[in-house]
């Protein structure tokens, strides 16, 4: 497992918990500090994918965009209009991770600090802090019930941005850290 301290990690118990919504917050609150890269992944394929913007790596098992467009809906456009510096959108399945990985690696990612929208990247990497944001009524499925039990902060996804302590978080040049 590659230890990749310089991305926050999000991942949740499912769909629409607050998981951009986290990513959004804290891309805001540590722009202010840091030239913040944010990633959102997906294992999903999106065949309309937006080609305004830039296709910077495509094979038939990855695509990695950089999000320009800041007029739409997607996550990666909030993530955008919240601050990141630049936003990279890459659609990719679990076992094609790594070739992802070593795609971004082109792009100087781990020199960078990043904050990443991921449901399962955790299986693959060792972040610096791992959020998860969990909705109590729903069921977790096995692989989101591990990324549960290896997260560093749990949030519910009725979470206040008060419930964040924003100021015991901090990237030190190489890895995100936490006050204990």
């Amino acid at each position: 497992m590659m230890k990749l301290e310089n991305i926050l990690l999000i991942a949740g118990s499912g769909r629409n918990v607050g998981k951009t919504f986290l990513a959004c917050y804290l891309i805001e609150k540590f722009s202010l500090q840091y030239n913040i890269t944010a990633l959102k992944i997906s294992p999903h394929f999106h065949p309309e994918i937006n080609n305004n913007n830039k296709r910077i790596y495509q094979t038939d098992n990855v695509i990695i965009q950089k999000e320009t467009n800041r007029e739409t809906l997607k996550d990666s456009s909030r993530m955008l209009n919240a601050g990141a510096s630049e936003v990279y959108y890459l659609q990719v399945n679990d076992q094609n991770i790594a070739e992802a990985l070593q795609a971004l690696d082109q792009h100087n990612f781990r020199e960078k600090p990043i904050i990443c929208e991921a449901a399962s990247l955790r299986k693959f990497i060792v972040p610096g802090i791992l959020f998860f944001v969990e909705k109590k009524s729903e069921i977790l499925v096995d692989k989101n019930s591990d990324m549960k039990q290896l997260a560093d902060i749990i949030l519910p996804s009725n979470f206040d941005t008060k419930d964040v302590k924003i100021n015991d978080i901090w990237f030190d040049g190489l890895k995100w850290q936490m006050a204990n």
